[in-house]
């Protein structure tokens, strides 16, 4: 229950801290600028939605061996 707790901590901490950080590099972000202003903002959201599922699969997988691991 104490380890739950704490990476349910830990998550959200990592989440807040993530907020202002872009998804882009500068590169890419001055590729978009001369597209469009919404092209940026775009392409931010899109790469966030596709680190949903691998943050899924990589999370589900430490709980699983976590799990595990405490049930020895």
């Amino acid at each position: 229950m104490r380890l739950r707790v704490a990476l349910s901590l830990a998550a959200a901490w990592m989440t807040g801290a993530a907020v202002p950080v872009w998804a882009q590099c500068s590169m890419c972000r001055k590729a978009l600028e001369v597209q469009s202003a919404s092209a940026g903002d775009a392409f931010n959201r899109a790469i966030l939605i596709l680190l949903l599922p691998a943050l899924a699969l990589f999370s589900g997988a430490f709980l699983l061996f976590v799990r595990r691991d405490s049930a020895k």
